[in-house]
């Protein structure tokens, strides 16, 4: 890349960060080879930000992912203990060690006894709370140690009762599934970094973590949507819905009332423009007033800034759009809707032979705002209820009962942030 860019390393840590960085990686992959064919390189994904080139021993050029992978044991065993960037020059191909035919043999599991599946139901329930107190632990630390966190994912709620999963229009997903879930999750997380992954960068990092972290709000929520909703053209005499965003953290759908909007958009450039004669709308009259003044903008950048202004108004409003849509690799699901079409726009009517979809536009916002309050708040409330001692492994893992404590201090103090009281402090 000729233009300067910065550099991110991606830290996974456990079996589910894991699984959903495979369909990262498989995203930025998509995407290298869309440029790569295109030749489209400007204002596009600066790959050089996630990736470096290197040389290995014996001269071969590489362009390997910063990336800092933890697994449980056994998690990464379909990985080599060395890859081939550390190969001797004189290190020669392994000889088999035995020939001749492989045969499998194949052994159906044994049945559980009823004993052994209320032990296993038990074991769930410690389980769930094990989770709710790694959740509000890590939400505590994790906050204190960084300059912006925010949580990602499907479920409507982060207690030990989880609700219906996030309803997403035309994305008729698996919750149950970490493959479909994880897949959701890195196509979000790939539109709200898009920003700061350009050549030049457009909405440097540091420069959104500190607009969306003020006043100690170090915890953000998003929201994303992939059924064209804004990216599908408005027709003449309609308004645009004011409709929320579905939320990905765990808590409500977006609010309106918010302090500030980190927006992205990818896809749809076209598409977007609601001003009468540009491609894709459908034109006014001639003498009719535009029925909102959505219809004036010229082009999709303003649109979209003149979007949040509409349903949020006096927020302030980080807008970026690329006009390339997010590509899907061949390893992405394809859990869309029959209304869904090739290059990922909604049609009126389910398509009589639906083929796979390999783009997608995508809209992904960042919020800070009254939204996360509640959904702190109902944390430390369900956490507070519980005695820890009825979970001794928790305490003999190394977790004191004072530092709970201390947690839940920290936690209801950070939830205090999100309250009107909070806004005079």
């Amino acid at each position: 890349m000729a233009a300067p860019c910065g550099e991110i390393v991606t830290v996974q840590l456990g079996p589910f960060s894991n699984c959903l960085g495979a369909h990262w990686w498989n995203l930025q992959d998509a995407e290298i080879s869309r440029q790569s064919h295109k030749r489209q390189q400007e204002s596009e994904i600066c790959s050089d930000v996630t990736y470096r080139q290197g040389v290995t021993l014996r001269g071969r050029q590489t362009y390997t992912p910063r990336l800092i992978a933890v697994d449980l044991k056994g998690g990464l065993s379909s990985l080599r203990e060395e890859g081939f960037l550390y190969e001797d020059r004189d290190t020669t191909c392994a000889t088999p060690a035995w020939t001749g035919n492989l045969s499998t043999h194949r052994e159906e599991p044994q049945e559980t006894s009823p004993l052994q599946a209320e032990l296993r139901r038990e074991k769930d329930l410690h389980r769930d709370m094990y989770q709710l107190l790694n959740c509000i632990m890590g939400i505590v630390h994790l906050s204190n140690h960084s300059s912006l966190f925010c949580p990602l994912t499907l479920s409507s709620c982060l207690g030990r009762r989880p609700g219906p999963p996030v309803a997403l229009p035309h994305l008729l997903y698996d919750a149950e599934s970490q493959y479909h879930s994880s897949a959701v999750l890195a196509l979000t997380l790939d539109t709200l970094s898009a920003p700061y992954r350009t050549a030049p960068s457009r909405l440097p990092m540091v420069q959104l973590a500190d607009a969306l972290s003020f006043s100690g709000r170090k915890v953000s929520v998003g929201g994303a949507c992939y059924d064209g909703g804004l990216l599908t053209p408005i027709p003449a005499g309609k308004l645009l819905p004011r409709r929320r965003l579905p939320a990905v953290y765990g808590g409500p759908a977006l609010d309106l009332s918010v302090w500030l909007w980190g927006a992205t958009q990818r896809g749809g450039e076209r598409k977007l423009l609601p001003v009468s004669g540009s491609e894709g709308s459908h034109p006014l009259p001639p003498g009719t007033r535009p029925p909102s003044v959505l219809h004036t903008c010229s082009s999709a950048s303003d649109t979209l800034q003149c979007y949040l202004q509409t349903v949020a108004p006096g927020a302030v409003s980080l807008a970026s759009t690329l006009p390339a849509p997010c590509t899907l690799p061949p390893t992405f699901p394809q859990f869309f809707s029959p209304y869904v079409t090739r290059s990922g726009f909604t049609a009126e009517t389910p398509l009589s032979e639906p083929s796979a979809v390999d783009s997608i536009p995508a809209l992904a916002a960042l919020q800070t705002g009254r939204a996360l309050g509640p959904t702190l708040q109902a944390l430390h409330k369900e956490v507070r209820g519980v005695d820890v001692r009825r979970w001794p492994s928790f305490l003999t893992a190394g977790v004191e009962e004072g530092q709970l404590e201390e947690t839940l201090e920290e936690l209801q103090r950070l939830a205090h942030c999100y309250t009107p009281e909070g806004d005079s402090d």
